[in-house]
């Protein structure tokens, strides 16, 4: 179930992403040399921190993460990164039956990112990558590992000096049978070398 809303929300974002650039091909290169604009391949590290929503309850919770990455052209960039997203209530299988519970969420993985060059600074693209889901239920702490994959969507402001700020938002659809769909919206600081 999850995968049938996943995919085509993640195919859209890049599909509109890269319509909006149908001759970005032919537009000059200095275009990307705009005061507001990170250009050519840099490499890029920086943290996270925001608001996350995790499973069912609605409500968000703190947010943390790493981003690191490498601009490979003007339009593309690869990268890892590292989230956690706070306590929140999720819905659980037991050998007892189901329940609710509350979790934390910690992602490793992996994104690819397309720069949308009508608006410099933006960018769509997938991440991908395992979750550890930690539960309590009845006292008893449990975890576990899934995949989670969605769409991105964040956006660079440079400051200079190499220095950017923006926002970074996604949805992560994780696998497993107890995973939890989990939001975010965090503030991002990241330098580039």
């Amino acid at each position: 179930m999850k995968l049938h809303i996943a995919l085509p929300l993640a195919i859209g974002t890049i599909s509109i992403a890269m319509s909006l650039t149908a001759n970005a091909e032919n537009q000059s290169e200095t275009y990307f040399h705009a005061d507001n604009y990170i250009s050519g391949p840099k490499i890029y590290l920086g943290p996270l921190l925001g608001a996350g929503i995790l499973g069912n309850d609605g409500g968000s919770h703190l947010g943390y993460g790493l981003l690191a990455g490498y601009r490979i052209s003007p339009y593309w960039a690869a990268g890892a990164f590292f989230e956690h997203i706070g306590r929140g209530t999720i819905n659980v299988t037991t050998p007892t039956g189901a329940t609710t519970t509350d979790a934390s969420l910690n992602v490793y993985g992996g994104e690819i990112s397309y720069f949308v060059p009508p608006a410099p600074g933006l960018q769509a693209g997938i991440r991908a990558g395992l979750g550890t889901e930690s539960t309590t239920v009845n006292n008893v702490d449990d975890s576990s590992t899934s995949l989670y994959f969605g769409p991105k969507l964040s956006y660079d402001y440079v400051l200079g000096g190499g220095i950017s700020v923006g926002g970074d938002g996604s949805i992560l659809l994780g696998t497993g049978s107890n995973a939890p769909t989990v939001s975010h919206v965090m503030a991002t600081l990241k330098i580039w070398i």
